[in-house]
């Protein structure tokens, strides 16, 4: 016989002060309440933020017209070892980075997209094997060899740890030939996933011998020689050695990840002065590094260490992005994309 709605709603109300007595609600994470003003903000500008394709695709799906609508502004330059992509008066500012973009979201036949496949570039009417790009931008990398020019490195690799960059030359129609540098962290992340054997070993433009193991054996050691930024550094790849550290050390148990963990604790998470034009960028970045740590599976954390995030959550959320009207757009999906993979990983914190 079916219970009476007096006695129903008594016994539904006990049910509800057992359950919520046997397991109370948890307090919300440090982040958690920036992390939805920013969520908020970014889907009422999401038409703005669209253009700038590689930011928008860190917080929304990239459908693929989205991808050839972006796509449509970007031309081939060059031929040979200084093939590389652009727009219509420049190269890229980040080396590899539109190559980058096709291997994250072109999918062509509804697949992750392979070296062999060709992309249709519609400005120079070209289809082009993405492999043809790859090949090209390996042959950029080099290693800086102090005081020396890259093309005239003549295959010596420097003495210290430095940061790989890319070189290629470029001109205009008419114009002169110009050695035009970047920064490298897009494609190295491609290398890191493409290269079948880290260890293999090919020569540059320069004949520089380069490898995936050697390049990052250059990243860990100028990473954990290298003190917090004040400013925006010179090569942004400084604010993503992390996430090419963890990507690297995912696949090689001898990376010594928990070296690379001890040294943000210590150091960025530690940094309190900043230029004021540039302390949010950076915060931004280092979010998204501490998001990237907290999802390498091979780490742990102690008590000690995750009270050392929590607090500085909670001084991110309540004293450095008080009021995110002001903050650029593409800063905000640095903090997005940091924050939500603190909080699928929030266990890891408490």
């Amino acid at each position: 016989m079916s219970l009476s709605l007096p006695r129903s709603f008594a016994f539904l109300t006990l049910a509800c002060g057992l359950a919520c007595g046997a397991d109370p609600p948890r307090a919300d994470l440090p982040g958690t309440r920036l992390l939805a003003r920013i969520e908020a903000r970014l889907e009422r500008e999401r038409a703005a933020l669209k253009p700038m394709l590689a930011h928008y695709g860190m917080v929304f799906p990239v459908a693929q017209d989205d991808l050839a609508a972006f796509m449509g502004q970007v031309r081939l330059h060059g031929s040979g070892l200084d093939l590389a992509l652009g727009t219509d008066y420049a190269l890229e500012p980040h080396g590899g980075g539109l190559l980058r973009l096709l291997f994250d979201y072109w999918r062509p036949d509804s697949r992750a997209p392979r070296l062999d496949d060709r992309y249709g570039f519609e400005v120079n009417r070209r289809p082009l094997a993405l492999g043809q790009l790859y090949v090209a931008g390996r042959g950029q990398l080099f290693l800086p060899v102090p005081g020396v020019a890259p093309e005239a490195s003549g295959g010596r690799l420097p003495d210290s740890p430095q940061l790989p960059r890319m070189f290629a030359r470029f001109s205009l129609p008419g114009g002169p030939v110009r050695t035009v540098e970047s920064d490298a962290y897009k494609l190295l992340s491609l290398l890191i996933e493409l290269e079948p054997d880290p260890s293999r070993t090919w020569r540059n433009r320069t004949a520089q011998p380069l490898s995936v193991e050697l390049l990052m054996r250059h990243v860990r050691a100028h990473y954990l020689a290298s003190p917090a930024s004040f400013v925006d550094p010179p090569d942004h790849s400084n604010l993503h050695l992390v996430e090419l550290l963890v990507a690297f050390g995912s696949a090689d148990p001898a990376s010594d990840l928990p070296a690379i963990q001890r040294h943000f604790l210590t150091v960025e998470l530690a940094q309190r002065a900043f230029d004021p034009g540039d302390a949010g960028f950076l915060l931004a970045h280092y979010v998204e590094s501490l998001g990237q740590l907290l999802e390498a599976s091979a780490l742990d954390w102690s008590d000690d260490e995750k009270r050392r995030v929590r607090s500085w959550l909670v001084d991110l959320e309540e004293n450095r992005f008080r009021d995110i009207a002001g903050e650029d757009l593409e800063r905000l999906c640095h903090l997005a994309k940091g924050l939500r993979s603190v909080r699928a990983r929030r266990a890891e914190l408490e």
